[in-house]
């Protein structure tokens, strides 16, 4: 119950500190995340996607007309016998 008092608290002063010295609470800590910190978890995320093939869905949708009715291998059928 105290935990609640205190989340309720901190959540209507936000960071107005007059009110919580009333409850003698301190505003909540942000946390700071070093540049680097986050350039290695933009290169893990990264790698995970392409370990597991995750794709948006502008990387899954058909690149033609032709894949769209008939499939990827109608595609590459169409652009063989282009070339010939």
């Amino acid at each position: 119950m105290a935990k609640s008092l205190k989340d309720m608290v901190l959540t209507a002063s936000g960071k107005d500190t007059a009110t919580l010295a009333d409850f003698d609470l301190t505003p909540r800590k942000i946390p700071v995340v070093s540049p680097e910190t986050r350039v290695a978890a933009a290169k893990k995320g990264a790698a995970t996607r392409k370990a597991l093939g995750t794709m948006g869905s502008q990387q899954k949708a058909p690149t033609s007309f032709d894949e769209q009715l008939f499939g990827a291998d109608f595609a590459g059928f169409v652009e063989l016998r282009a070339v010939a």
